[in-house]
């Protein structure tokens, strides 16, 4: 009963996109949509089978239906039922303030969705036992927005990799994200309860004894899934490994991370990706807008915590975030200040200083986010992936493969299988938020962001990033304010004058484009060319 309702979700599988279609686009979130969800993903599981289990036993009770210790085992349900919805109310009220920025309010609406979105009965099942558990070999540190889903993807095909638990039920951080060191476990971040977002020593055992035994038959071991974080001596180097993985999209970027993992697994293997900041600054105003839907949605009011509204548009956003306010916040955070306030991460440290809008410059400044990880790591742990690699599979998985020698490593069959499909992931979702910056604005943050640029083009040799400051992505930008200008008859004739290959539907590729960076090919690029040459004829 217990292994039932505490079960795994199936590993990761490739796919064109994740289910975060299910949760953060402008899409009815309701209980059946909710129930169809569990129903197709999930199934029955934690305090959901528990409150299943005890309605069985009240018909059964009312029904006159009698058996030996019925009492005992109907007030045992009944305990972790109740266990199972305090943790919940606890939850709803902490995430509300802690990772939605609103203020914490209890509502039956809300309490009835986030019965469904949680995990609570596993979340305390992993707490008690998380001294028996085990660490992760290999960290995903983000940065958010710039195709971490699409890598974990690549990574979850690694043989036996496993990702970390989380507390929420959305598919799309299933074997993904953790989110233990911002906050959302009640703002506990204790080394001692590390452990419990990992497989059990046990489990990792019996799954090693019974993939090696599989292996000795001419058994495929990338059947099994398990999180091994053995030293490399304890393994023969003839037999394969299983690494324990950790996708952590919003470590990159908290300044108290580093420090603290350091301190925890000191030999682990770290991916970060990058992209063009002020790509991840639009990608991640148009995620969180979403969040922010979502949240309304699920009954968590529209009241938001004092200094955490949104702002009215991505520019005010990037201007909060060059504040001197924001600016003492992200000063202020540090592993000292985790220690200062006994492991409880403070309210207006979660999950970013300043809250998700608040930080968006923060969040591109990548030279000084690795300068701070490589202060407690060697170099030669980190793998840096620009957004534009993963367009090339075979380059991305040679990459990894270097990566993590000697802890995991894909066969040749394998490597052909993931290299025949470019996973695009978590793509951003189609939102009703305008987000263009202006060419004057655009101007004024590559300005910016260009020195950053340039010192971390210099740091890893990397002639892509040193091009950002000049991205197609912008000049594309900043030629669509040109070609707006052209009026309604101007607008037809450039369409008249265009190939008619190109009329209809990469129009609408490019004007409907959601910025993720590598989802747009040679054509498009074509048919901007057509538009601008016209463009230019007719002004003329």
């Amino acid at each position: 009963f217990f292994f039932l309702m505490i079960r795994r979700p199936p590993r990761s599988t490739l796919s064109s996109s994740s289910a975060a279609s299910d949760v953060y686009k402008r899409q009815e979130y309701g209980e059946r949509r909710c129930c169809k969800m569990l129903e197709r993903k999930l199934g029955l599981s934690d305090v959901r089978l528990v409150a299943a289990m005890l309605l069985v036993q009240g018909v059964a009770w009312l029904s006159g239906v009698r058996f030996g210790y019925q009492g005992i085992l109907m007030q045992a349900t009944l305990g972790l039922f109740a266990l199972g919805i305090g943790l919940i109310v606890a939850l709803m009220l902490h995430c509300a303030e802690a990772v939605f920025n609103r203020k914490p309010r209890f509502t039956l609406r809300g309490l009835w969705h986030f019965f469904w979105i949680t995990r609570p009965l596993e979340l305390a099942w992993r707490a008690v036992t998380a001294p028996l558990r085990v660490l992760p070999d290999a960290y995903v540190l983000g940065q958010v927005r710039c195709g971490t889903t699409s890598t974990a993807t690549y990574l979850s095909r690694f043989p036996g990799a496993h990702g970390p638990f989380t507390p929420w039920t959305f598919d799309f951080v299933q074997n993904k994200e953790s989110f233990f060191l911002v906050g959302h476990y009640f703002g506990c971040v204790h080394p001692s309860l590390y452990r419990m977002c990992f497989p059990l020593r046990l489990t990792r055992s019996i799954l090693q004894s019974r993939a090696l035994l599989r292996s000795s038959v001419g058994g495929s071991t990338r059947a099994f899934s398990a999180g091994l974080s053995l030293p490399s001596t304890h393994v023969p180097r003839s037999q394969p490994r299983w690494p324990l993985s950790q996708h952590v999209l919003q470590y990159l970027s908290a300044p108290w991370c580093a420090e603290y993992i350091s301190n925890i697994t000191p030999h682990a293997k770290f991916v970060v990706n990058i992209r063009d900041p002020i790509e991840q600054n639009c990608s991640w105003w148009k995620f969180e807008h979403g969040s922010i839907d979502f949240a309304t949605q699920i009954g968590l009011g529209t009241e938001w915590v004092a200094g955490r509204e949104p702002p009215e548009s991505l520019h005010e956003a990037l201007l909060l975030s060059e504040s001197e306010r924001v600016r003492e916040l992200f000063d202020k955070a540090s592993y000292d200040m985790l220690r200062q306030h006994k492991w409880w991460l403070p309210k207006w440290a979660s999950t970013f200083p300043g809250g998700q809008l608040g930080c968006l410059t923060q969040l591109g400044k990548f030279g000084c986010d690795l300068e701070r990880w490589w202060g407690f790591f060697a170099r030669d742990q980190f793998a840096v992936i620009e957004v534009e690699r993963l367009g090339d599979p075979q380059k991305l998985l040679w990459t990894l493969n270097q990566l993590l020698e000697g802890v995991s490593a894909m066969s040749t069959h394998e490597t052909r299988e993931l290299c025949s499909q470019v996973v695009h992931a978590n793509a951003t979702p189609k939102t009703g938020v305008h987000l263009q910056l202006t060419a004057k604005q655009q101007q004024h943050w590559c300005a910016v962001y260009e020195p950053h640029n340039h010192k971390l083009a210099d740091m890893l040799g990397s002639d892509i990033v040193r091009g950002w400051s000049r991205s197609p992505a912008g000049e594309d930008r900043a030629a669509f304010e040109s070609i707006s200008q052209l009026s309604g008859s101007q607008l037809l004739q450039l369409r008249e004058a265009m190939p008619r290959l190109l009329r209809s539907k990469m129009l609408k590729k490019i004007f409907d484009s959601d910025q993720d960076g590598y989802g747009h090919g040679s054509w498009t690029r074509l048919t901007l060319s057509f538009l601008l040459a016209g463009c230019a004829d007719i002004t003329c």
